[in-house]
């Protein structure tokens, strides 16, 4: 069946009608907000161009900016995103390597920049994150970094408990003191801050000063959710605890790896019913296993 269209001048609200549907917008109705104002496009002088290094990264790829300015491409430069702070300097928040290659080419004076206004620091590492985590071109740390400048309450909930513990957060690297596994914090924090900041003692008095294996730590996250909804205990119950410092981190480690080989697979799960091997092993009232068939 043919639909008829409205026809005639005095019909447009009905016309209107068909083709779309009046009232609030989506934005109206879910009451979307919108974080800052659009920015504007310029030419600047490169020189005129800082990098802030206090959550941008720190650690700069010379090859990629040596091949940028190797190979220029004024087509995948693209424009870069920038910042004007109240005193009227201009900071990048996105285009750090093509900046820094754009100061090894005498022949190029002045980038394309879309320049937003910004009233702190920590609205730039906002925008940092928000700009990165879409092209995913930053590393956990690199995004933990931003974060703390940014003034995230988990991040800085991680950051302190972490720093108390006499650790810190670093990119690469196994080194004593140095976590590395800070994806996995801050997942756990974000979930149950109190719950994950007594794990993260627990591994301490496993580790220190070592670094501590994320399968260790999400393990005993995990594991410590579990016997709680079992009602079977806590993994900071002392009996717990000395039977972890008794098998020793070696042996834990062996057991997870044991349990992934079994399991021809990863995960927390498996990482859990790993050190849940080891609390078991030669152990009157076991505990309940998280997988079926692990003994």
């Amino acid at each position: 069946m043919q639909r008829s269209f409205p026809r005639g001048r005095n019909n447009m609200s009905e016309h209107m009608t068909y083709f779309g549907k009046q009232g609030p917008t989506k934005v109206e109705a879910m009451g979307w907000r919108a974080l800052d104002k659009p920015g504007g496009f310029e030419w600047v002088m490169k020189g005129q161009l800082g990098v802030d290094h206090t959550y941008q990264r720190d650690r700069i790829r010379e090859h990629t900016v040596n091949q940028i300015a190797r190979e220029w491409s004024w087509m995948k430069l693209g424009v870069l995103l920038v910042v004007r702070r109240p005193d009227g300097t201009l900071w990048v928040y996105d285009g750090q390597h093509r900046k820094l290659a754009a100061d090894k080419r005498a022949d190029v004076e002045a980038l394309p920049c879309m320049i937003f206004q910004a009233e702190a620091v920590t609205q730039e590492a906002d925008a940092f994150i928000g700009a990165n985590t879409v092209r995913g071109t930053v590393t956990s740390w690199q995004r933990f970094k931003a974060q703390v400048v940014a003034r995230d309450p988990v991040a800085l909930a991680v950051k302190e408990t972490v720093e108390a513990s006499g650790y810190r957060v670093s990119e690469g690297g196994n080194g004593d003191g140095v976590v590395t596994c800070v994806s996995t914090l801050v997942t756990a924090f974000e979930s149950d801050p109190r719950r994950a900041a007594s794990i993260w003692g627990v591994c301490v008095g496993l580790y220190k000063p070592a670094a501590i294996p994320f399968e260790v730590f999400s393990g005993l996250f995990y594991l410590d959710g579990f016997l709680k909804a079992r009602q079977a205990g806590e993994v900071t119950d002392p009996g717990i605890v000395e039977k972890l410092q008794q098998t020793g981190t070696a042996e834990l480690e062996n057991k997870i790896r044991a349990a992934v080989i079994y399991r021809n697979k990863g995960g927390i799960k498996v990482y859990a019913q790993g050190i849940l091997n080891a609390l078991n092993h030669k152990r009157r009232n076991r505990l309940p296993n998280i997988l079926d068939g692990d003994a």
